[in-house]
């Protein structure tokens, strides 16, 4: 397959896929991305409006940095909100609902959410961006952009999502935009509402989340104060929190009941080879162990290095006659019995001094005699290609 693109661009997008799947297909995102939030959401400008600034800037600021994490942190579920504590640290935590409202679980959005907070900022962001839009040269009134988009789908509030969840049928709505998410379709409603501009639409836009952000963090910041006070009140304080005993025993015993889990596995998978290894005392096996028990390794060597120059001398290099006729003498019984009386014979010489002469003599006369009854190694090599001939013929 043939790619007609820049390599470095196709990389890059691939890239960016990969880690959009990654994201996508977490349980925390599945929960409230459908289908169709996923098909109206504009993921390009919502990637640009939750990072502000470019990242690879060499100019950075706290504030660019912490708007940067509050916006990443309500669009993945994890502000310290009591939800969250509850599952986390739920002996210091014993509930999770709301202290405000103390009627509904602390989520991410419901702080703002709660007691009709999220029509006060539904109500002050569309007059917002009423303002923005004639600052940018619109030539409507700020009622008549305000009655447009109250009348929008996607800057409705959809109270079932809040009561009952998130299900498969439901669709862009206002909840998402708290998460900073972009429609698909603002910039053209933008568009025909207020400017024709393409530029001016894209700033409007951002302008109108960045106020949209600016409320919420507010809203943050008094909710966490409020918080504190309850914590004080309660006597809970997360600075000097020991481990929990209750925690370390359960860790104790699942560790126990794994290490143990563990070497039933390994015996049960060792079982048959220790069965195929069970030897009786009868066994030819058992036999050999113990010989090897009793052998002596020490005087295995003396023996073997003592007896080394007597196997080089006899087996000394040979053509092939000397050697079958050797081999022959071996099978026979022959060949060794001689060798070792020649060479006791040799040895018995050197105990008489007077004799050593004659001895000499008669050994040098008997090594001639078999020198001529020896028969040629060429005759014997004759009758060795007969016999093999007869033996094809055969």
């Amino acid at each position: 397959m043939s790619i007609d693109t820049d390599i470095k661009e196709f990389s890059k997008r691939e890239q960016k896929i990969n880690w959009y799947v990654k994201w996508r297909t977490q349980y925390r995102v599945v929960k409230w991305c459908n289908p169709h939030i996923a098909r109206e959401t504009d993921w390009k400008l919502t990637q640009q409006i939750l990072q502000g600034t470019k990242i690879s800037s060499r100019f950075t600021n706290n504030e660019d940095s912490n708007d940067r994490t509050f916006r990443c942190k309500v669009l993945n579920d994890e502000l310290p909100v009591l939800r969250n504590l509850h599952m986390r640290k739920p002996d210091l935590y014993s509930s999770d609902l709301y202290v405000i409202c103390s009627q509904k679980k602390e989520d991410t959005l419901h702080p703002f959410e709660c007691k009709g907070y999220d029509q006060i900022i539904r109500k002050k962001l569309i007059q917002q961006l009423a303002i923005i839009g004639i600052n940018h040269g619109s030539k409507k009134e700020k009622s008549e952009i305000v009655k447009a988009f109250q009348k929008e789908s996607f800057l409705k509030i959809d109270i079932g999502r809040q009561i009952r969840g998130i299900i498969e049928s439901d669709h862009f709505s206002f909840v998402d935009m708290l998460k900073d998410l972009v429609y698909k379709y603002m910039g053209n409603k933008i568009k025909t509402i207020i400017t024709p501009d393409t530029g001016k639409g894209k700033e409007i836009l951002k302008q109108t989340f960045n106020f949209l952000k600016t409320l919420m963090k507010l809203k943050w910041t008094e909710r966490c104060s409020l918080i504190l006070k309850w914590e004080t009140e309660n006597k809970i304080d997360t600075r000097n929190l020991t481990i929990n005993e209750h925690y370390e025993t359960i860790k104790e015993t699942l560790l126990a009941k794994a290490e143990s889990i563990k070497n039933e596995i390994i015996r049960e998978s060792y079982r048959p080879l220790r069965q195929n290894l069970a030897i009786t005392p009868d066994c030819a096996v058992a036999k050999f162990q113990a010989q090897l028990a009793k052998l002596n390794p020490a005087k295995f060597l003396a023996q073997f290095v003592l007896r080394l120059p007597s196997l080089v001398k006899t087996h000394a290099p040979a053509n092939l006659a000397t050697a079958l006729t050797k081999a022959k003498l071996f099978e026979q019984g022959k060949g060794t019995s001689k060798r070792h009386k020649k060479i006791k014979k040799y040895k018995s010489s050197s105990e008489n001094s007077d004799n050593e002469s004659s001895e000499d003599e008669k050994l040098r006369f008997k090594k001639k005699e078999q020198k001529k009854k020896k028969p040629s190694s060429d005759n014997e090599m004759d009758e060795l290609t007969k016999r093999f001939n007869k033996l094809q013929i055969n």
